[in-house]
């Protein structure tokens, strides 16, 4: 079987430590690789003004310098936790954070990126202020988001929108579970919503509650075949499945998501992204967002093109 390789973004803090530990427990089933990197600014960037060709060769010497202390601060970090448990390399390069990652995992050598979070509720992600979501807006690779150690390392939750590219949300969750050594995938997807102006006390007169709960129950029904069929002809021999439907029941629909995983305590989440800016996401919306910052899961997100 092909070595795993993955990428770690690390920053020196112990949340990196958590993508890490993510690495050290699939070592246990999978032979992988990992290349922790950190991104240091660029001097040339910050004080521009001050550069001219005549210090571009002291610059070039300083940032040499720089890079191998840098490098031997990160290896003395990470051996610190993890010498001899797994197999790593540490490298550092210099730039933008986002712009950087994107660069090395375009290279197309990476299975995975993986980051940690520490990042608990709302407040910590206002204006973008968060590293990882800026980060994972453009990564073409499965990015691995952990805010916590796994407890239960073998199964993961797959949220599947019906509407959009179910069946390849599916096709590669099955790839990942493989790779991940996941042997039980719960598949769910979300009713439409249908407003609580219409399901509760203020119930318009000209609409009757017993068709709203006849048309919801239909839809169930509907949704659940769709993705059983979907799932059926996507699985794989040594992976157990289960498919499960769930009514927002008035509530807006991520709060709905995020109650649902929640109730369940899910480790590991894997939902479908598509690439969009931070303006995007503002007016359009997203559950991976919301999932980062609303929910302890960890997410691990599929790239739609």
């Amino acid at each position: 079987m092909r070595k795993l390789n993955i990428l770690v973004g690390h920053d020196f803090q112990n949340p990196s430590n958590i993508a890490l530990d993510f690495c050290k427990e699939l070592s246990f089933q999978k032979k992988l690789h990992c290349d922790v990197v950190h991104i240091a600014p660029d001097l040339r960037i910050h004080y521009s003004s001050f550069f001219n060709e005549s210090l571009s060769e002291t610059y070039e010497n300083a940032n040499a310098t720089l890079e191998k202390n840098l490098n031997e601060a990160l290896m003395l970090f990470v051996d610190s936790k993890y010498k001899n448990q797994f197999e790593y390399s540490t490298k550092i390069r210099f730039g933008n954070v986002h712009e950087e990652l994107k660069k090395i995992s375009d290279d197309k050598l990476y299975d995975f990126l993986f980051l940690g979070t520490n990042a608990k509720n709302h407040s910590d992600f206002l204006f973008g202020g968060n590293k990882a979501e800026k980060i994972i807006r453009n990564i073409n690779i499965p990015i691995g988001v952990f805010k916590q150690k796994r407890h239960q390392t073998e199964k993961a939750l797959v949220l599947v929108d019906m509407e959009d590219s179910p069946q390849l949300v599916v096709r590669e969750a099955f790839r990942l579970a493989q790779k991940l050594g996941i042997t039980k995938l719960n598949f769910a997807t979300f009713l439409p919503i249908i407003p609580y102006y219409l399901t509760g006390p203020h119930l318009a007169a000209s609409v009757e509650l017993a068709n709203i709960q006849e048309f919801s129950a239909k839809d169930r029904k509907l949704q659940e075949e769709k993705l059983h069929e979907i799932v059926k002809k996507e699985t794989v021999s040594n992976i157990k499945t289960a498919v499960d439907i769930v009514s927002p029941q008035g509530k807006n629909l991520y709060q709905a998501v995020v109650d649902y995983l929640k109730e369940r305590s899910q480790d590991i989440v894997i939902q479908g992204r598509h690439k969009r800016s931070a303006i995007g996401d503002f007016i359009v919306g997203s559950l991976g967002q919301t999932l980062l910052r609303k929910t302890n899961s960890n997410l691990i997100l599929i790239p739609i093109e």
